[in-house]
């Protein structure tokens, strides 16, 4: 009882896994929330970010303590003039000017910096961590478009992998009728030995798709789950299908034109190209004949008593320091001259990085509808070969049942309609994953 119970738990336990299915949009947003890459495109963002907050407190100012104790090994010994030391009884009373040091010496300090006036390297620094944030925020939608991209293709491979087995082991199944009959005609000695080990290496390389077909699955089951986190990935569970056709771009140039002002590799080039820019103004402005000013405030405490102790405050002494400072180098030997040139290079560099990935893109989107096109009029052919085909194997049973053709002729009509359902099948996953490259520079991911 205890046996039955437990495989009817088992059975329902498969059951509700099944019923949890999932299209290519859910697993999109499931990867978005993830995937390991976006984790990390999040994690970047979080760092720009604090990034800003920590240049901003550049122009804050600065409070610092420090507390000190020393022993010493020869204290310095007080300053007395006894009573009547002058004679006539002066002075009346014993004169104490520096009472006797302690053992020990101690110090208390705060000092307080705060930048009064920095040529506006400051502000450009703060500029550049601004920059970096942005940078970082299209980072992470770039990355948002390459994991849609990859759950696409991953799906894509997993639907062409599945449906490419189911078909493969009705090939397989009709080699075997077929290494069954030739056996039965060797044995009878209606055909040649060359005819019969023809049909095993058929039966044996179909085998061999069968079981790449078994590890492709796996290997794109594997990729959807290390993109969406999902640890229990079944076949079953993904609902969906390869394309029949693709809907084509009307005007690619157009398109192109559209989609390059909003390119993320291209608005990170142009802020990179403005933060090379400032560098280079505050590579310009540091020293030389453009020194800061800055503001210094520094008390210190000195005792010999420590605080507690009987008439300690007797031993302790203040002084309190305002400094208002700046600092001019005279001569550097182009220093500074020479890091404002590499920065102006940098920034050059930075701007022909544009110009030429502009036309990079656009070459790549080019190539990318090309593919396509190419992927859509395979799919077109093979789906002809297909309606073909069919009706080949149609006329084949037809002609089978009417004694008109022999069982391995029907055989050979039914494996070549399935070899050009495995072409269809290969043809829709070219397709889709084409498609996906297309997408990733054309649209938006769910759009």
């Amino acid at each position: 009882m205890k046996i039955v119970a437990g495989l009817i738990f088992c059975l329902f336990s498969l059951s509700a896994v099944v019923s949890q299915t999932y299209t290519l949009e859910d697993l999109i947003r499931i990867g978005w929330e993830n995937a390991p890459q976006m984790a990390a495109a999040r994690l970047d963002s979080v760092a720009a970010t604090e990034g800003v907050a920590a240049t901003r407190s550049e122009f804050f100012p600065t409070l610092s303590g420090r507390v000190s104790g020393s022993l010493l090994a020869d204290p310095p010994a007080g300053l007395k003039i006894p009573a009547g030391s002058f004679g006539s009884g002066l002075p009346p009373a014993e004169v104490d000017f520096s009472p006797e040091a302690g053992d020990f010496s101690y110090q208390v300090g705060l000092s307080l910096q705060q930048p009064l006036f920095t040529w506006g390297k400051l502000a450009n620094s703060l500029k550049i961590s601004y920059l970096d944030s942005t940078i970082a925020g299209l980072n992470l939608q770039k990355t948002r478009k390459e994991t849609a991209r990859e759950i696409r293709k991953a799906f894509a491979l997993s639907l062409f992998a599945e449906q490419s087995l189911s078909t493969l082991r009705e090939v397989e199944s009709v080699y075997q009728e077929v290494a069954a009959d030739r056996e039965r005609s060797f044995e009878l000695g209606a055909i040649n030995r060359e005819e019969l080990l023809q049909s095993r290496l058929q039966l044996v390389e179909i085998q061999s798709q069968v079981e790449q077909a078994i590890f492709t699955s796996l290997i794109a089951r594997e990729q959807l789950r290390i993109l969406t986190g999902l640890s229990d990935l079944l076949p079953e569970q993904l609902q969906g299908q390869l394309p029949d056709s693709i809907e084509l771009v009307d005007d690619i140039e157009g398109e192109v034109a559209r989609v390059l002002p909003d390119n993320e590799e291209l608005q990170v080039l142009g802020i990179q190209l403005l933060q090379a820019q400032t560098a280079t103004d505050i590579a310009a402005r540091t020293n030389g004949p453009f020194p800061d000013l800055a503001l210094q405030v520094d008390l210190e405490l000195q005792g010999s008593e420590f605080p507690g102790t009987e008439n300690w405050d007797d031993s302790w002494s203040s002084s309190l320091t305002i400094t208002l400072g700046t600092q001019l180098t005279i001569f550097d030997g182009g220093r500074r001259r020479n890091a404002a040139d590499i920065r102006r290079v940098q920034a050059d560099q930075v701007a022909l990085g544009i110009e030429n990935q502009g036309l990079i893109l656009s070459l790549n989107i080019i190539r990318a509808y090309e593919a396509v096109v190419k992927a859509q009029r395979h799919l077109l052919d093979t789906q002809a070969r297909l309606n073909y085909v069919e009706e080949q194997e149609k006329n084949a049973r037809v002609s089978y049942e009417n004694e008109l053709v022999t069982r391995e002729q029907l055989l050979g009509a039914r494996i070549l309609l399935l070899t050009t359902i495995l072409e269809k099948t290969s043809a829709g996953f070219e397709a889709e994953t084409a498609a996906a490259d297309l997408a990733f520079y054309l649209t938006e991911p769910l759009e």
